[in-house]
């Protein structure tokens, strides 16, 4: 999942941006066929220095 937020004081401080600022936030989850999580993140994008390449396979 991917959304748009704005920068808390703790992440716009990392990020060298201010709190406030425009934000991208993607949320993954990788799970087995069972249902059981294995992987979890959350990133949060620097709103200047961020591009997103969608590729899709139609064959």
């Amino acid at each position: 999942m991917i959304r748009a937020d704005v920068l808390n004081a703790h992440d716009a401080e990392i990020l060298g941006l201010k709190a406030g600022d425009p934000t991208l936030i993607s949320e993954n989850r990788a799970m087995l066929k069972s249902g059981v999580i294995f992987d979890y993140s959350i990133d949060i994008h620097n709103y200047k220095n961020t591009k997103f390449l969608k590729l899709s396979n139609f064959t």
